[in-house]
């Protein structure tokens, strides 16, 4: 398998009492990879970038999450990163980060804030690349000390 821990963030609690907030985060061990082909798709190709959960009331529905990345922008291409909820090939609610037109490497951010189901849910780190060469999205490897993660909120 490619990236971070098998999986990516898995927390399966629910508490019917007393839920308190938490913070879940997946990140992907690779210093970089590359992607080629102009479609949403799970960030390394990896369902690794993920944090999986368990909603048990609706009153506790509200969920928050944000994807933070480094890619490359080249020959006018434009890379982009996004989150999937309960999805691995669409954008939640079409909120996305893009690396701005002539900027070599860029942080790229998406957050999303909405409700759920009762249930396993997940949020998935997207990326999309509007190039047919291959464009770099960078993990740990872009040297300013910063890397990859997919964060999500919810109560249990």
């Amino acid at each position: 398998m490619s990236g971070g821990p098998s999986g990516g963030a898995w927390v399966g609690l629910w508490n019917e009492y007393q839920r308190v907030p938490i913070t879940a985060f997946a990140q992907d061990s690779k210093s970089s990879w590359t992607w080629s082909t102009a479609s949403w798709h799970e960030a390394d190709a990896s369902a690794n970038n993920r944090v999986t959960f368990v909603l048990g009331n609706i009153e506790d529905a509200a969920l928050a999450a944000t994807y933070i990345c480094f890619g490359t922008q080249s020959g006018g291409q434009i890379t982009q990163v996004g989150i999937g909820y309960n999805s691995t090939s669409t954008p939640f609610q079409g909120t996305f980060g893009q690396t701005p037109s002539g900027v070599a490497v860029a942080s790229e951010s998406a957050s999303v804030i909405g409700y759920g189901a009762i249930g396993l849910q997940y949020f998935q780190a997207l990326e999309y690349t509007s190039s047919t060469g291959a464009e770099t999205f960078y993990g740990s490897g872009i040297g300013t000390g910063q890397t990859q993660q997919l964060s999500a909120w919810w109560r249990y």
